[in-house]
C-alpha cells in the first residue's frame, strides 16, 4: 500500500481496544464518514477514537448505514481534521 492510500483510510478504536480500518467516504468540519466491513463493536452514540492522517480525535458514532459491501459509518467531531490535499 502506498502512502497516498493511507491518506484515504482511517482507523476506529473503541474503548475496549477493538479496531476497524475504513476507507474515507467524506470529511467535513463537523465529522467524517468511513466505509467499513465490520461494525460488530460499533453502535450509534458510542464513544470511539479515530486515527486519521497522524491525528487522533475522540468522537462518537453518529450513524451506521448498511451498504452493498459493508457499512457507511459517520462520526461527529468537535474539532476538525485536516482535509486531504
Amino acid at each position: 500500500m502506498c502512502s497516498s492510500d493511507l491518506a484515504l483510510e482511517a482507523v476506529v478504536q473503541t474503548k475496549t481496544s477493538w479496531t476497524v480500518r475504513g476507507k474515507i467516504a467524506d470529511v467535513s468540519y463537523s465529522g467524517i464518514a468511513l466505509f467499513v466491513k465490520d461494525v460488530a463493536q460499533l453502535s450509534v452514540g458510542a464513544p470511539v477514537t479515530l486515527f486519521y492522517r497522524n491525528e487522533r480525535v475522540r468522537t462518537v458514532v453518529k450513524y451506521i448505514l448498511p451498504q452493498e459491501q459493508g457499512y457507511r459509518v459517520g462520526f461527529e467531531i468537535d474539532s476538525h481534521f485536516s482535509k486531504p490535499t
